[in-house]
């Protein structure tokens, strides 16, 4: 008790300058226009900055959660883009056109948002992981696309992963057409560079300009109609081949991917089993045997 006593003692003097300069500042700031407008508007300040550097920690550590539900919101915006376009070509329609269009329409089709967390770019056959699986609704052999188009196909699913093979392998095949023909043909990658891809089976008479959109045809159960792909670079013409070689500049940096969003075709099942009874019909000879 003595020692607490003895401590006080000590710096009572210091404590009654503090209390005596705290009582002079009140004074002064309350009796002095001046003074008290500079003390206001300096402790304004020092509250403003102290404040905005709070709400930039909490906006940093925000960001994770923001870019979640951007992503989110994009593939919202990117499946209500697919049903107002389906809901477009059927006004567009005309009976003729209705008979032979594809069964799959927009309408069909859902999206969910992604995050590429492994990508491999050197090798011959590509592929990528992303961080969503089955218990996100994730299955084997859905499309993948990023904001530019398309960049791949699901393979495999974990329950927390699923891992695609990219458009950059060589052993990926997109259907697709020429955007102001309708023409059909299939995009293959050879390598080595990641921003070229190669139009093949497209028929010699069929000429291409440079700068020639390339989109998605729908003629799969992976994309629906009308992704652009790419543009045309050259096309290549040879007197040894039946069909040109047409060479595509991808509008994905397959280098810089990083949140996707995986499209699932609510009738690919209905689909593929329609497709696999027509195959088996072109095996069945004429005479029925």
């Amino acid at each position: 008790m003595g020692n607490i006593i003895f401590i006080l003692f000590r710096i009572f003097p210091i404590l009654l300058f503090l209390c005596l300069e705290i009582l002079a500042f009140a004074i002064l700031s309350r009796y002095n226009p001046y003074y008290n407008a500079n003390i206001t508007n300096r402790s304004n300040s020092f509250i403003g900055k102290w404040y905005n550097s709070i709400e930039e920690v909490r906006s940093y550590f925000g960001l994770k959660q923001l870019n979640n539900d951007l992503a989110q919101q994009n593939s919202m915006l990117l499946t209500e883009n697919f049903l107002i376009k389906s809901q477009l070509n059927t006004l567009l329609d005309t009976p003729a056109i209705r008979i032979i269009k594809s069964n799959i329409t927009l309408s069909n089709f859902e999206v969910f948002s992604a995050k590429i967390i492994y990508n491999s770019l050197t090798n011959t056959r590509n592929f990528f992981v992303i961080n969503k699986g089955s218990v996100d609704g994730i299955e084997e052999e859905m499309g993948v696309i990023s904001q530019d188009g398309p960049i791949g196909i699901v393979l495999s699913v974990s329950k927390h992963y699923a891992t695609c093979m990219s458009l950059i392998n060589q052993d990926a095949n997109l259907s697709i057409k020429v955007k102001k023909s309708n023409q059909i043909g299939v995009l293959k990658w050879h390598g080595p560079g990641v921003q070229y891809g190669m139009i093949e089976d497209l028929p010699k008479h069929v000429k291409l300009k440079k700068g020639d959109i390339i989109e998605t045809s729908g003629h799969s159960t992976y994309f629906p109609e009308g992704i652009e792909v790419g543009s045309v670079v050259k096309q290549t013409l040879s007197s040894e081949k039946d069909f040109a070689e047409v060479y595509v500049k991808l509008n994905n940096d397959f280098s810089k991917l990083k949140h996707v969003f995986v499209i699932k075709n609510n009738n690919s099942k209905e689909l593929k089993g329609v497709l696999k009874n027509l195959d088996s019909l072109t095996q069945i000879k004429p005479n029925g045997k």
